[in-house]
């Protein structure tokens, strides 16, 4: 007689539960949903079209650890710090890039250089500026020198770090450790003895401090928004120079909305570090990153404020004055895009002249240590990132 037997399912050993693959399932979702993931994707698809055959090389920049310079401290024991850095096999980038160029380069040809004009054909996609529109004057061929501003750093494909800054007797850091890229806006400045300097966005502080070694501003005003901000920019102060209150106009911080003008005409230079999407960072932190899907509408309208701030800028600066336009991102819509339509604006709404310089030649002397792109117009200058020298991103326009 036959048994009425229930058929059964014998699962293998080697056949996954199906409650692991859903916990599986949920660890790639939610990896697939950070904003640095999403970030990556959004570079993958936007700046792959700017930058046709230099974006992998770029690429692989971003996603590694960016390299950093050592700013001297003026007010610290600089001859030991530069004993110290010498020994390492570190050098001064500003000194050789206005000095013996032959000291790294073949006698012959530089190698790149041949690329460096070139690379500007890589923005033409980005057509919603007019090319006609008359805006660059005459080209920087020199950089103002700035002999007591002295930054060291690793040669071209050495990748070591750098040991932390140490303080002296007198309590200050040695240097300060930061992306050589953001050497560059204040050189840029072209700063001159008695200069009255602003920086609209100062915080954490490395560009104003490098203002402040060179020695040669009269005062530099330091601004930022937020109280937090404000404490970390005096934090980074008071471990580099002389007791604020020694410094009593030479030194100002001050709390106070960038976009809000207060002292038109008032300062013959102005560097404008405006917020942005921080390409780098967004590739590496999911705290406070603008790719979240929450913060879309503040990342859209990101280029709003960044034209409110360059105008302000331009009304701080006095005749005759340059102002720097400066962002951690390769994003054309914050960095030409920006500077077009605070331009556009100036001119329509006040009888103000402005001339964008082109800094091309001016920064020639540094593509032996800096990947340097121009931008399609001569509107700024960008630092691309890339493992043999892998700072950046900054672009940096320069309008007088």
């Amino acid at each position: 007689m036959l048994q009425n037997i229930t058929p059964t399912r014998v699962l293998s050993k080697n056949v996954t539960p199906l409650c692991s693959w859903v916990r599986f399932c949920k660890k790639a979702n939610k990896w697939a949903t950070e904003p640095k993931v999403h970030a990556l994707q959004h570079m993958d698809m936007f700046y792959a079209k700017f930058f046709p055959g230099l974006w992998p090389s770029v690429r692989l920049g971003l996603l590694s650890l960016p390299k950093y310079v050592a700013l001297l401290n003026n007010f610290a024991e600089v001859e030991s710090s530069e004993a110290s850095l010498t020994s390492l096999g570190c050098v001064d980038l500003i000194s050789i890039a206005q000095g013996n160029l032959s000291y790294f380069m073949p006698a012959t040809k530089v190698k790149g250089m041949e690329n460096y004009k070139g690379e500007a054909a890589y923005f033409q996609s980005y057509t919603s500026i007019d090319p006609d529109l008359p805006v660059v004057a005459d080209p920087v061929m020199k950089l103002q020198a700035l002999p007591m501003l002295r930054v060291y750093t690793h040669v071209r494909s050495d990748v070591r770090r750098f040991p932390e800054p140490k303080r002296d007797k007198s309590s200050f850091f040695n240097y300060y450790l930061l992306d050589g890229a953001s050497i560059l806006p204040v050189l840029a400045l072209e700063i001159q003895p008695g200069d009255a300097i602003l920086d609209l966005c100062s915080a954490p502080g490395g560009k104003a401090l490098a203002m402040l070694q060179s020695l040669y501003p009269k005062t530099v005003v330091c601004n930022e928004h937020s109280q937090a901000r404000i404490r970390r920019l005096k934090n980074v102060m008071d471990s580099y120079i002389p007791d604020l209150k020694s410094l009593a106009g030479a030194l100002i911080i001050q709390q106070s909305d960038g976009m809000l003008l207060k002292e038109p005409g008032g300062y013959d230079k102005v560097l404008v570090d405006v917020p942005c999407t921080n390409d780098r960072e967004a590739l590496s932190e999911n705290d406070n990153n603008l790719y979240h899907p929450t913060r879309t509408r503040k990342r859209v309208e990101l280029p709003n404020l960044q034209i409110a701030l360059l105008l302000s800028a331009l009304k701080s600066v006095k005749v005759g004055g340059s102002v720097v336009y400066s962002t951690c991102t390769l994003s054309p819509a914050q960095n030409e895009g920006v500077v077009y339509a605070a331009l556009q604006e100036i001119w329509s709404t006040t009888s103000m002249e402005f001339k964008i310089r082109d800094l091309t030649h001016a920064f020639e002397p540094f593509a032996w240590i800096f990947r340097l792109a121009p931008s399609a117009h001569r509107w700024g200058l960008q630092v691309l990132p890339w493992l043999p020298s892998n700072f950046g991103p900054m672009f940096f326009s320069r309008i007088d």
